[in-house]
């Protein structure tokens, strides 16, 4: 099951790159993540792994999100393990304007009995995904940001 949303956002490609590659700033953004550390790794770059906490509607889970493939400024890619389930999250960005165009996508790899609910997962996955993008472009916005993005303090 596939879903890709995009937004614009007034700031600059380097530095909303910067900001949604770096996992730990996830919390500032996504509703669900509680905390992002990194956990292998010395910075963000191919072959980093952070450990994520979450708190979605069916309850706190942790796991893991890898980063499989780092092209900055343009496309960054997480491979999540959680609760038995992956997905792959990719964040592409590109100029737009004097802006961005931001697109999530997310791959989610359903076992077998959870396959067959997609048709209706698909919508709200859509709906929350959609509000997660347009946090990130009211957080992002509502700053100045450094060319580096910003990032949180980790565990």
């Amino acid at each position: 099951m596939i879903v890709e949303i995009a937004t614009t956002i007034a700031r600059p490609p380097a530095a909303v790159f910067a900001f949604v590659s770096d996992m730990r700033n996830e919390s500032q953004w996504h509703t669900d993540v509680l905390q992002a550390w990194l956990v292998d790794g010395e910075a963000v770059a191919a072959g980093a792994t952070f450990g994520v906490k979450i708190k979605p509607s069916m309850g706190l889970s942790e796991g893991t999100a890898t980063v499989s493939e780092y092209a900055p400024p343009n496309r960054v890619v997480f491979d999540v393990r959680m609760n038995g389930m992956t997905s792959i999250i990719t964040h592409m960005v590109s100029a737009e304007g004097a802006g961005s165009r931001v697109t999530r996508r997310i791959e989610l790899k359903l076992p077998f009995p959870m396959r067959l609910a997609a048709p209706l997962v698909r919508p709200m996955i859509r709906k929350s995904n959609t509000q997660f993008l347009n946090n990130l472009k009211a957080v992002l916005e509502s700053r100045p940001l450094t060319s580096e993005g910003s990032r949180t303090t980790s565990r």
